[in-house]
């Protein structure tokens, strides 16, 4: 789903700024969050599989996040590679809450209870990104506006005819395009056939070899990954 509407999220982000795409983003996220806290009741009564379309809801609300993200570093043109840079290490690094969701579980929290409470997080969340991204709407524009006009400078530089520079349907028929997309292609099923068989991998493991750890490595495994993608 997040593959899909990646390219149309980018769209929509380019064409009403990141304040509509925040708003979009939190409808779907927290409208997830929501149905993952209700979905047992709902499984149980109905026998609908709510869990399912609220983590597909959850999954796309965060990409649409994400997105939105990029549009930071036009803000901070001093530190532009860093705020980048913390924009992918702090999405692939939020997976690490479910850790701690896990431990509160286990220390008895009800399932319920953790997704209720992470609903009013991200709903205060959003709420203050939206507020952001309205506060600074018309600098973002300002400095949106200025780097798409190149100065005289930096029409003579030897840089001027670089991939960036080019229209984006030029910059689909160019080698570095074709190279980053296979490289693309390869890396992302890749990693995401690991994240996707680590944990069935070990749980098999365990039993054909009464291995008793399991738990603490997977748990362990699960703190490592994101640091990892960090």
């Amino acid at each position: 789903a997040v593959s899909f509407l990646s390219i149309p999220a980018g769209m929509l982000v380019d064409k009403f700024g990141p304040a509509v795409g925040t708003v979009v983003a939190a409808v779907l996220e927290i409208s997830g969050l929501i149905g993952i806290a209700v979905c047992e009741d709902v499984n149980r009564e109905t026998g609908f599989d709510l869990f399912l379309v609220s983590f597909t809801m959850i999954s796309v609300g965060g990409a649409f996040t994400m997105f939105n993200a990029y549009s930071a570093p036009f803000l901070f043109k001093s530190s532009m590679n860093v705020v980048i840079e913390l924009t992918a290490c702090l999405f692939d690094g939020s997976c690490i809450i479910f850790t701690f969701f896990k431990m509160a579980y286990d220390a008895g929290v009800p399932f319920s209870t953790l997704w209720w409470f992470f609903v009013g997080l991200a709903g205060g969340v959003y709420a203050l990104l939206i507020l952001a991204w309205i506060v600074n709407a018309k600098e973002l524009k300002e400095s949106r506006a200025v780097d798409s006009t190149p100065s005289a400078e930096e029409a003579k530089s030897p840089h001027a005819d670089s991939l960036p520079s080019k229209p984006l349907l030029e910059q689909v028929r160019t080698l570095e395009f074709v190279a980053v997309c296979l490289y693309a292609a390869i890396q992302v099923p890749r990693s995401n056939l690991y994240l996707g068989s680590v944990d069935l991998t070990n749980r098999e493991y365990a039993l054909l070899y009464d291995w008793p750890d399991v738990d603490r490595v997977i748990s362990i495994i699960g703190l490592i990954i994101p640091l990892g993608f960090a």
